[in-house]
């Protein structure tokens, strides 16, 4: 990675800018902060005033380097990827998109899934058997909305994008954070509480998670950490820190091989949040007003910022079950390092629980002596909804767990 950051970081001909790195100061955790812009946008960008950018938070200063450097192969590649679309009659879909509920504002703008018309598509793979599958641009690609009078299936997003030094590599990355999103979208909507994640009496601690902890605790922060394991094989935690100071509340999450490494990298997606929202303070950005007003990732973050909506994290942070650390880190999942672990993979997926792992290889040709950038789909997975209006709860996965008093009303808090 640090090769990459070497050749491909130039302001006039790299694929991003230089890379800056600041780090934190008190009273403020002491967290390193890199950021890059994307040097050359594709053409279809010519007049946006929006820049692409990339960024990597850590306590430690390689690591928040080589997050920003690998988000910025990711962005870069997902941007320029000349990707063939079609266009096909709705009926002739054979994957079950994530759909809204009829109760859902989204639904005035969203296609149904029993629609007429035509959809534009373009071909990915699936991992189990080998085959192409046709699936709706919008769950693709990312940036892509289509042009009237057609109507996107889903919302674009980049979830489930994801650069590695090899191709295994890559694909497990994606299809770790669609698995964190899932489980992220369940636990939210359900309002399910999780089990609190404690460390009175664990001893197997790694230290780069007692140095984060410690850090948070000296920075006069509360930092809430919940197991978000489920029926993914990967650990998952989900974090809530809740400060002193303006942003009062901030969240990650992640799904690593251990659960010391989801925690760490949860904390570190929290924490990035205290760099970025002060940034809104100044620019006089304001919070939504109501839950209907939450239509960009950012708008989630901001709603909870001012600390007015904490009543919406009561289910998880009033009276949850607690849990030791070192009892719950006994389960951890090794990363498939060959094809044919991938494969098996995603053939045991198929057959437990339906899911169709899908994928496309997106890498730039100036990313290809480094590495790979994939996007990994997975339809029957809820996906994160940038848009409250539209948070697929019509998805039969999450349909089957409907809570008694319906859905949260509350937007999720994940930016």
């Amino acid at each position: 990675m640090t090769r990459l950051a070497e050749e491909l970081s130039d302001n006039r001909f790299g694929l991003f800018g230089q890379v800056t790195t600041e780090r934190l100061a008190a009273p403020s955790p002491r967290w390193w902060i890199s950021n890059a812009v994307l040097a050359r946008a594709p053409v279809g960008t010519a007049f946006s005033a929006e820049h692409a950018a990339s960024a990597g938070t850590s306590i430690d200063l390689s690591e928040a380097t080589t997050r920003a450097i690998g988000e910025g192969a990711e962005r870069y590649s997902a941007m320029n990827a000349q990707t063939p679309l079609m266009m096909i009659p709705m009926s002739s879909l054979r994957i079950e998109a994530p759909r809204c509920d009829p109760s859902e504002a989204g639904t005035a703008w969203l296609a149904p899934a029993d629609g007429t018309g035509e959809v534009t598509v373009t071909e990915l793979v699936t991992l189990a058997e080998g085959s192409t599958v046709l699936v709706p641009a919008t769950m693709a690609c990312l940036n892509f909305m289509p042009a009237a009078p057609e109507r996107p299936i889903t919302l674009p997003i980049s979830t489930g994008l994801a650069f590695a030094p090899t191709l295994t590599g890559a694909l497990w990355r994606g299809l770790c954070e669609v698995a964190e999103r899932d489980a992220l979208m369940r636990m939210w909507w359900c309002r399910t509480p999780l089990p609190r994640v404690t460390f009175k009496t664990s001893k197997r601690v790694p230290i780069t998670l007692r140095l984060r902890l410690r850090e948070l605790e000296r920075s006069g922060r509360s930092v809430h950490l919940f197991s978000l394991t489920d029926d993914f094989p990967a650990p998952g935690c989900f974090c809530v820190i809740e400060s002193p100071s303006y942003p009062r509340i901030s969240c990650g999450a992640a799904v690593k091989d251990d659960l010391a490494s989801a925690c760490s990298k949860a904390i570190d997606e929290a924490v990035s949040l205290l760099a970025i929202a002060p940034h809104w303070q100044r620019e006089g950005r304001r919070s939504p007003a109501a839950a209907r007003d939450v239509t960009t990732l950012e708008d989630h973050a901001m709603f909870y910022a001012d600390g007015e909506h904490r009543v919406a994290f009561n289910f998880l942070l009033d009276d949850a079950p607690a849990i030791e650390f070192d009892e719950v880190a006994t389960t951890s999942w090794s990363e498939p390092t060959t094809w044919d672990d991938l494969h098996r993979l995603a053939v045991s997926f198929r057959d437990a629980h339906h899911w169709d792992v899908l994928w496309m290889d997106l890498t730039a040709t100036e990313v290809k002596p480094y590495g790979h950038v994939v996007k990994v789909v997975v339809p029957q997975m809820i996906p994160l909804s940038p848009d409250h209006n539209a948070a697929y709860l019509g998805t039969a996965r999450i349909t089957q767990n409907r809570p008694i008093g319906g859905f949260n009303v509350h937007p999720h808090p994940f930016a």
